[in-house]
């Protein structure tokens, strides 16, 4: 866990990523694809600079996406927290899984983060909180969606351990932004 924020009880991490300098984008609008173009539309996102932690957890039985996202917003508000940006379903892009696609480009060289992902985007929440400090800007973000088709997942090495059907999974990114550290030497 990352040590500023608090999990659910009972949930599970299936996935972890820790980089000392990185970029991600946060959405602030829905994500849309121009037909006539053959590209995305431009949408109103976030680019922050900084230390990144993605991790991914697998939520307890029962618990719904809007659960989820409930439970670590008022976790983030009490803390300080405001939220930016929140939507789901239809609300948040216009089909074929587009929101993950332009919001977390690095799931598609991860194949098991892939699969999981492309075969599961119709109950999927998301929302956005930044916290300004005396030392610059925390985001943090949420997305949950519901395992609902396992069968597209893969074979049994790429897929997540322990992703049934029924199961929601929460991607929680936190981003504190800063100046990446200078290494330079002669």
């Amino acid at each position: 866990d990352d040590p500023s924020l608090k999990r659910i009880e009972g949930s599970e991490i299936l996935y972890y990523k820790a980089s000392k300098f990185d970029e991600a984008l946060f959405a602030l609008e829905k994500v849309q694809f121009d037909y006539g173009a053959q590209a995305f539309k431009e949408t109103k996102v976030l680019r922050a600079e900084g230390p990144h932690t993605i991790i991914y957890y697998k939520l307890p039985p029962e618990t719904t996406t809007l659960e989820g996202i409930r439970q670590y917003e008022a976790e983030l508000k009490a803390k300080g927290y405001e939220r930016l940006f929140e939507a789901n379903g239809e609300d948040l892009d216009d089909g074929y899984n587009r929101f993950v696609t332009r919001i977390y480009p690095e799931v598609k060289g991860n194949q098991p983060l892939y699969y999981v992902h492309d075969f599961n985007h119709e109950d999927k929440r998301y929302a956005f909180y930044k916290l300004t400090g005396a030392d610059g800007a925390i985001y943090v973000s949420l997305y949950a969606f519901a395992i609902n088709d396992y069968s597209g997942i893969g074979a049994e090495s790429q897929k997540l351990k322990g992703v049934e059907v029924g199961r929601v999974l929460l991607r929680v990114d936190i981003l504190r932004e800063g100046a990446m550290k200078e290494r330079m030497v002669v």
